[in-house]
């Protein structure tokens, strides 16, 4: 299994006039930490968790409570949003990322079962044998 690096992004305040973004960085997390951190999500004060391999592959996943974007290779060429096989392309939903709504097509909201497969495939290397659009 390979080594990875949580960041875990989330607002320091639920006062907007002085939210700023904030990080906490965990070296060396296990599963563990990482479901962690996902249950954490809520949407609003946290809301993203990256996680990144030795490889320097990075999974991103935003959201919370129930509805999640999963994004493989983020923040790099050719990325790739985890599918959902319920969901439309045309359907829309609306997710709260860091408190501000996205519109985003049901085809890429994963609930958190899923975003948990794909966090355990990320950690065995497996995650190619997902669906991705």
């Amino acid at each position: 299994m390979s080594t990875m690096r949580l960041l875990f992004e989330f607002r320091d305040s639920d006062d907007d006039a002085t939210n700023t973004l904030d990080e906490a960085v965990y070296e060396n997390a296990g599963l563990k930490k990482a479901y962690a951190m996902l249950d954490k999500l809520d949407g609003d004060q946290y809301s993203h968790l990256s996680i990144e391999r030795d490889d320097e592959r990075r999974m991103c996943i935003s959201g919370g409570a129930e509805h999640f974007v999963v994004i493989d290779n983020c923040e790099l060429n050719g990325e790739k949003a985890l599918i959902n096989p319920d969901g439309q392309l045309q359907d829309i939903i609306e997710i709260s990322t860091f408190g501000e709504a996205n519109d985003v097509p049901t085809l890429i909201v994963v609930d958190k079962a899923e975003a948990r497969e794909a966090i355990q495939c990320f950690y065995d290397g497996t995650e190619g044998l997902l669906d991705w659009y």
